[in-house]
């Protein structure tokens, strides 16, 4: 992670751009917590009965992050 003084966006902001793009995934459900813990400033988790669409969408919301 970029250090917090160099960051340029907040948690809530990261956050809800990862909600926003995610909603656009097809049958998508977004919670994301963030500011609750140190260890964990983003947490997402990802369920459903359909694995290849859990991954086509865990690697769309790890294109979000990693480009905030």
């Amino acid at each position: 992670l970029t250090p917090l003084h160099e960051r340029a966006r907040s948690q809530a902001e990261i956050g809800q751009e990862i909600r926003t793009e995610a909603a656009r995934l097809p049958g998508v459900e977004v919670s994301i917590a963030t500011g609750f813990d140190a260890t964990k400033q983003i947490q997402i988790q990802l369920t459903g009965t359909d694995r290849a669409a859990l991954d086509r969408t865990a690697d769309a919301i790890l294109g979000i992050v990693r480009e905030t």
